[in-house]
């Protein structure tokens, strides 16, 4: 029992996605529809107006490269970002951001599924809490809230 015998069942990979869905306002100053998912966040999906030059709520569009009324390439600067990404027309922009992992706990047959970082595990025959501090590729580590003792659970991918 206790952390030890979690078990990794699967780790999948959180992305950042930005991709764009087409022209939004008329005139000189055309508007362009984007949707940023977060899959990190609670609420991934976030659709976008951006106009050159204005930040937004996730970023500034820097240029639009093409015309105006027909784009085929636009250069944005995440907010909290130091290199800009390009989108295109027919491409999204996709970077892995994190991992979330599914975990089972054999003894009291509980599963945790898409756990992420920083979310509790609270297992049935166990008053500690423990909370996920971080995920990569291959393994889980949790932290013991009260003794912050740490348990790394590894992963196998291949049966």
């Amino acid at each position: 029992s206790g952390p030890g015998a979690l078990a990794v069942t699967n780790i999948e990979e959180l992305n950042l996605i930005v991709s764009f869905d087409g022209m939004g306002g008329v005139g000189d100053k055309p508007q362009y529809q984007f949707t940023v998912i977060i899959e990190t966040n609670a609420n991934p999906r976030r659709p976008q107006l951006a106009t050159p030059g204005l930040k937004n709520s996730l970023f500034e569009l820097i240029e639009v490269r093409g015309t105006p009324q027909a784009p085929v390439a636009f250069v944005i600067k995440l907010n909290n970002e130091k290199q800009p990404i390009t989108v295109t027309k027919d491409k999204p922009y996709n970077r892995i951001i994190g991992y979330s992992a599914d975990l089972f706990y054999p003894p009291a047959n509980q599963t945790f599924a898409r756990r992420r970082k920083d979310q509790p595990i609270h297992l049935k025959d166990d008053t500690e809490t423990y909370k996920i501090v971080a995920i990569n590729r291959n393994e889980v580590v949790l932290s013991a809230d009260s003794t912050k003792k740490r348990t790394t659970l590894k992963w196998n991918s291949t049966p």
